[in-house]
């Protein structure tokens, strides 16, 4: 981004100037690959003064103390050499991360059970049929600054690692003759689909992987965050052509909008950006060889203009202003199913006492199962208006068919805490609320002064924010301002 000191925020008049305001404001060194003009011209600004030799002598030594206490210059350690590829390059390290991506997968619709998958029914007449842009890349599974910046080159991967994509981990689980890959769309537009077409109305099952190619940074920037129209209309177009049913499969760093395919689509699961295991990871979750148990860390919206922005007031339901998530924050299914029981918590809860939650989940299904029990805490009345509900904990345990496990999740006066009108964190007593899935429970915080301040404990001692820092104060000072422009503009 130097460069557009020059290009785009015009302080500098020539490329030149650029590097010399760069290295005098303190850079020591360009992340820049395949572009040694930076070094060029700083060696120009040496020799003509603009940047004094100190300055260079400075940089070079920041850099060597880092090498040095990286141990750079031991002589065993330089990269790359064979030792450090096959210490980084293990076998366990590959299962660490699809056991992660295992983990990470989350079901977002599963109708009348259609997954897990049933092998047997996948045969040489009636075959798994895969397409979409993401079905035999690894660039989707992997994202932004896996090998080059952007992450989009597909060739620069490792030839024998080509067998990790989605397709490739499916025709190895199900063999090549029981399996049908069509290339009929890239991201952004659709290819010939007949051969496709024709073959969707055999299928056992129909895998439509969709998402979004690698990106990072500002070339990954988008307008609307609609999924591109050429993969919405591929699931349209399978739809018209036959009634078997369609498992979409999203591979995605961000949320892209999939409203018009939802009620076409018979399963929708997410994989996010998994990795390089990601393509087997899939094949244990979508055959059942692992449940899966992950919850979406988003609100994953339906419609561009419904997303819920930072400072949005649930209150606003109250007068007609809702909000329809497609999938909400947390949601996420499995094989199984779960049930939950006996929440309990003290009705009154003293001002320094721990707040202990517990209650019992059982596993009411036939098969294994990990879950996350997810503890929401509301403050019901407050004097600045409080959040529908924060997360306050959670807890992934594994349950055998029909286990029974008792939680417990343990909060402090902090965890009840706020950020005050006056910008210090504050904790309020009265009354609060304890929802862990259907159930829900009461508490009364009772002591104090209302408001009372709340402090982490610090290293060394108490910290006191009885005090406005300058930073507050400026902050105050400007939404005054902005209340008074309000009033009389």
């Amino acid at each position: 981004d130097i460069i557009r000191l020059h290009t785009r925020d015009q302080t500098a008049d020539t490329p030149k100037e650029a590097v010399r305001q760069s290295v005098m404001a303190g850079v020591d060194m360009s992340m820049v690959p395949f572009d040694y003009s930076f070094y060029n011209l700083t060696v120009e600004c040496v020799k003509d003064g603009s940047i004094p030799k100190t300055r260079l002598d400075d940089a070079v030594r920041r850099i060597l103390r880092v090498k040095y206490a990286l141990g750079l210059f031991d002589g065993n350690n330089a990269w790359p050499d064979s030792s450090a590829v096959n210490t980084f390059n293990k076998p366990e390290y590959d299962a660490t991360n699809r056991q992660a991506a295992r983990q990470g997968i989350t079901l977002l619709k599963n109708d009348n059970n259609l997954l897990p998958m049933s092998i047997d029914r996948i045969t040489e007449t009636n075959k798994l049929v895969i397409t979409g842009p993401t079905a035999n890349t690894l660039t989707s599974l992997n994202g932004g600054w896996t090998y080059t910046w952007q992450g989009t080159d597909e060739a620069i991967f490792p030839r024998n690692l080509t067998n990790n994509t989605i397709f490739g981990s499916f025709r190895a689980r199900v063999g090549e003759s029981k399996i049908g890959y069509y290339n009929a769309s890239t991201f952004n537009t659709l290819l010939n689909t007949d051969a496709l077409l024709n073959a969707v109305q055999q299928a056992s099952y129909i895998l439509v992987c969709l998402g979004e190619q690698a990106y990072t940074e500002t070339p990954g920037n988008i307008n609307d965050l609609t999924l591109d129209e050429a993969q919405l209309q591929l699931v349209e177009l399978i739809k018209s052509r036959t009634s078997v049913p369609i498992i979409t499969v999203l591979a995605e760093g961000r949320p892209r909008i999939i409203r018009r395919i939802v009620d076409l689509s018979s399963a929708i699961v997410m994989m996010y950006l998994p990795g390089m295991e990601g393509g087997r990871a899939l094949v244990d979750v979508l055959f059942g060889d692992y449940n899966p148990s992950g919850r979406l860390p988003i609100t994953y919206p339906k419609y561009n203009h419904h997303l819920s922005t930072y400072d949005y007031k649930w209150t606003e339901v109250k007068i007609g202003n809702t909000i329809d998530a497609e999938y909400e924050f947390g949601h996420g299914l499995s094989y199984t199913t779960f049930s939950y029981s006996d929440l309990s918590v003290q009705s009154r809860i003293n001002w320094d006492d721990q707040i202990v939650i517990t209650l019992n989940v059982r596993n009411t299904g036939l098969r294994q199962g990990d879950h996350s029990i997810l503890l929401y805490v509301s403050d019901v009345y407050r004097t600045i208006t409080p959040p529908n509900k924060e997360l306050k904990g959670y807890e992934k345990l594994s349950f055998a068919p029909s286990e029974q496990k008792s939680v417990r999740f343990t909060l402090s006066r902090h965890d009840l805490s706020f950020i005050g009108i006056d910008l210090t964190r504050q904790t309020e007593a009265g009354l609060f609320e304890v929802k862990v899935g259907n159930l829900v429970a009461n508490f009364t915080l009772v002591g104090g002064n209302q408001p009372v301040t709340s402090t982490l404990p610090q290293p060394g001692g108490s910290a006191s924010t009885n005090h406005l820092n300058y930073q507050q104060y400026f902050i105050l000072f400007m939404n005054i301002l902005l209340v008074l422009a309000t009033i009389f503009i």
